[in-house]
């Protein structure tokens, strides 16, 4: 696992707020519900990119987790195991809405 120092460790959960001001908080699961980002719908942008941007805010700590992973067993070919592999996939799922 690694060390999460510079950031608030995950996991990251979406919160929709849309009916409550029309914007998405994704938040850190802390009893003190620390909030990383507010998604807001732009100018340019659809409810559907919006959400797309949310899942890979909300994503990034499994993202980071898994390349760590990855690269650390890369290092070591013989040693990289399909747990490693899975998290990775698990990751990309999570910032694709899976």
């Amino acid at each position: 696992m690694s060390d999460y120092a510079g950031h608030t460790p995950g996991p990251w959960y979406i919160h929709d707020f849309r009916g409550m001001g029309g914007s998405y908080s994704i938040s850190c699961v802390t009893p003190d519900h620390i909030t990383i980002a507010d998604i807001g719908r732009g100018l340019d942008n659809t409810d559907e990119e919006a959400l797309a941007n949310a899942r890979l805010i909300a994503a990034a700590p499994a993202l980071l987790e898994a390349l760590i992973d990855t690269l650390e067993c890369y290092n070591n070919i013989d040693e990289l195991s399909d747990v490693v592999w899975d998290n990775a996939r698990a990751a990309i799922a999570k910032a694709r809405g899976g």
